[in-house]
């Protein structure tokens, strides 16, 4: 698993249905914050959330 997957699937673990918003709102404040190379991964760990709680909606 990849540090992107298992980021994600933390995320989803510990926060449920916020996850989502959690990781929309970690990479806005790095946006804002101009740091660059975290905005990278936390939008590549969103976009992994994204994708699994895609799967998850599937399933159901």
């Amino acid at each position: 698993m990849s540090d992107i997957r298992a980021a994600a699937q933390e995320l989803i673990d510990r926060y449920g249905e916020h996850a989502l918003d959690i990781a929309k709102d970690r990479a806005k404040q790095l946006e804002l914050a101009a740091d660059w190379p975290a905005h990278s991964v936390a939008v590549r760990v969103l976009s992994e959330v994204e994708r699994l709680a895609g799967e998850d909606s599937a399933r159901q």
